[in-house]
């Protein structure tokens, strides 16, 4: 189970799926590139369905 797994079960026992996202993000200012920044973030949720693929969870994830 992705919650005891994770460690999580006491606060989201119900929780099916935990992935790593990493994003970089590289924004234009005064017509000069800034540098990149990354960020980690990680996500948790309940899928009903059973297994899903990544692809499935980032969609998710993007139409949050």
């Amino acid at each position: 189970m992705a919650a005891v797994a994770a460690g999580i079960e006491q606060d989201w026992p119900s929780v099916t799926h935990v992935c790593r996202v990493t994003r970089i993000r590289q924004v234009k200012k005064n017509s000069q590139w800034k540098e990149a920044e990354t960020e980690i973030v990680y996500l948790i949720a309940r899928v009903p369905d059973g297994e899903v693929s990544s692809e499935t969870l980032l969609s998710i994830n993007r139409g949050h």
